[in-house]
């Protein structure tokens, strides 16, 4: 049977949530079960991951697939991926994320009759810490309607968890995400983005996505490892974009979407420390100068293009004084500290996603 999604699964040290997240992909139907092709890459766990990975293997023959190499980083495990999926389309789903079961039962009918480069979903956040779900809506396009990137680049946003993403179009190009790397989602996303011509978006929330749990990459404690990584994720994408654009003249959507996305990660960069204890902070705004200096460096569009988020050109201002970072810092936690607050009252429900 012809495959129609190739799910490519992260997996470090995952034992823990591999269960879950490849048990979610087993439709009941049986032959639409055929459809599928789950290839699970194991990063170089130390963990059970490989064990329990194979054993899937072994019980869902022509349908789940180990990948076993050394350790590469996220990014490496997306090109494994791009270069060894079976599937007509390809989405990425975390060893500690799943989807919804009967919401991919829908979508693979779905994709089964699709002829769009992207077809996207809305998501679920599941904030572990509080055992709360979040609904959120990635778009505001009409369901079910296929549009050109042209009608959708300003109001559309595009996350690895709301996509698939047509096999060949990623496959037939020289582009690679970054390896040894965290944040390359961001990489992932963008370069999906650049690609794709038509999107068709659908009414299903499909991909849970786990947030608040210990030592995830986009906690506080990640953020503090593994900074200077989002910093080569950002400078990334400042790259492609003075690759990429001599050879799009006059796609002005494709230009336009690809700097909203370094004003968001580039710029967001110097953002990134406010979240961190106060001592951290002041290590963080002498980084920064480093930093702010390499954006320089590549040209005086990009350096206002990368300065645009709120608070940047304060910092510029104040040279990053050690003092001015923290006070803003702490304003800013804050802020955030009356947002969890909110969260915990208000965001979903205990149950309700089929797992």
């Amino acid at each position: 049977m012809e495959k129609i999604l190739t799910i490519v699964i992260p997996a470090y040290n995952v034992e823990q949530t591999l269960q879950q997240t490849v048990e979610s992909m087993l439709v009941p139907d049986r032959e639409l079960r055929q459809s599928l092709d789950i290839l699970i890459v194991n990063d170089g766990s130390k963990d059970g991951t490989l064990a329990l990975a194979k054993q899937f293997e072994t019980e869902n023959p022509g349908i789940v697939r180990v990948w076993n190499k050394e350790n590469g980083g996220h990014g490496s495990t997306i090109n494994v991926g791009i270069e060894q999926g079976y599937g007509k389309y390809m989405k990425v789903v975390d060893g500690d994320d799943w989807l919804d079961t009967q919401a991919l039962e829908k979508y693979l009918h779905i994709l089964s009759e699709a002829d769009a480069d992207i077809v996207a979903t809305d998501y679920y956040q599941y904030y572990s810490d509080i055992d709360k779900w979040r609904e959120f809506k990635t778009g505001t396009l009409p369901y079910g309607e296929v549009k050109s990137f042209r009608e959708i680049y300003e109001i559309y946003n595009f996350s690895m968890h709301a996509i698939a993403v047509k096999s060949d179009l990623l496959r037939d190009q020289p582009y690679r995400i970054d390896e040894h790397c965290f944040y390359v989602d961001v990489e992932y996303y963008a370069l999906a983005a650049i690609l794709a011509e038509t999107v068709l978006y659908v009414d299903l929330k499909l991909y849970v996505y786990r947030l608040n749990r210990v030592g995830q990459s986009v906690s506080v404690e990640g953020w503090m490892k593994h900074y200077k990584e989002h910093a080569c994720v950002a400078l990334r994408l400042i790259e492609w974009h003075k690759d990429l654009f001599p050879n799009l003249e006059g796609r002005v959507d494709k230009r336009a979407y690809l700097e909203k996305r370094i004003i968001q990660s580039s710029g967001g960069h110097y953002l990134n420390g406010l979240i961190f204890p106060q001592k951290a902070r002041a290590a963080y705004a002498l980084y920064l100068k480093e930093y702010d200096k390499k954006i320089k460096n590549e040209g005086q569009y990009i350096y206002e293009l990368c300065g645009k988020r709120r608070g940047v050109r304060l910092f510029r201002v104040f040279h990053f004084s050690i003092l001015v970072y923290s006070l803003y810092g702490t304003m800013w936690q804050l802020v955030e500290f009356a947002k969890n607050i909110i969260r915990r009252n208000v965001y979903g429900m205990k149950r309700g996603v089929n797992n």
